[in-house]
């Protein structure tokens, strides 16, 4: 009787390991509850973004929070905090990356990272997909071990010529949709975008605006042939009634006699 209660609590005990090993697995990485870095932002100008985590202790008690960015003149300052919310300490660090241990012994229950430094310039436009540089990375390095990257936050640069630009060859697109299409008016567009692509944005602007003229005269010509269709219809129904009246009224005389 023993070889079959031993198997039964040997069975009950690989159920347990396997629930406990699945719980584990489910508990999630270190989390970034909250984040506020621009969605654009203007090339040369300052910017600055807070970053707070929680969750500090999902995969390992002791590891490395890792930040990087493509910001300049950067300053990161590192705030932690108890789990009742009072602030522990505050650290400060400059250059595109910093490094600070975090460790469960420590008490730290939440970490506000905040990362302040200048938008940098352009080295290489591209209308389609958008310019974008790293505002902030976030990555937990576990000591001597692996790398985990926990979120990384983008953000697309501009200058006033390359958003003037940008928005002239919008809204040429939006011209040539709303007259459902014109080819001459899309070639331009495309010369339009590549003179984007090229760093050449007054051009870009003459062009995109080229492209919208001709998408608004085909779309107008358009217009005017459905209009011109609508009444020489009409004209002919007008026509054909009036032809069915006398031919009624007609018959209707002729039956008299």
């Amino acid at each position: 009787m023993t070889g079959p209660m031993n198997s039964s609590r040997s069975s009950s005990l690989v159920a347990l390991l396997l629930v406990l090993v699945f719980a584990v697995g489910t508990v999630g990485a270190v989390s970034v509850a909250q984040a506020n870095p621009p969605t654009n932002a203007v090339v040369g100008n300052e910017v600055t973004a807070t970053f707070v985590l929680n969750d500090l202790y999902a995969d390992y008690d002791a590891w490395t929070l890792q930040g990087q960015t493509e910001l300049t003149n950067v300053t990161w300052t590192v705030e932690t905090f108890n789990q009742a919310g009072d602030k522990q300490g505050e650290s400060s660090y400059d250059g595109q990356s910093f490094g600070q241990a975090i460790d469960i012994q420590d008490g730290t229950a939440q970490v506000r990272v905040t990362a302040t430094g200048t938008v940098p310039a352009i080295t290489n436009y591209t209308y389609q997909p958008a310019e974008q540089f790293t505002f902030a990375k976030l990555v937990e390095t576990r000591t001597g071990g692996t790398s985990q990257t926990l979120q990384t936050y983008t953000t697309h640069p501009y200058t006033d010529q390359s958003r003037q630009a940008r928005q002239a060859i919008a809204a040429a697109q939006q011209a040539i949709d709303d007259a459902g299409g014109n080819a001459q008016a899309q070639r331009t567009l495309k010369s339009a975008i590549s003179a984007y692509d090229n760093a050449n944005f007054a051009n870009a602007v003459d062009l995109a605006n080229q492209a919208q003229e001709s998408a608004g005269k085909a779309q107008s010509s358009h217009q005017r042939t459905q209009l011109i269709l609508y009444v020489v219809g009409a004209i002919i129904l007008v026509g054909l009634l009036v032809g069915v009246v006398l031919y009624w009224r007609g018959n209707r005389t002729h039956s008299r006699l």
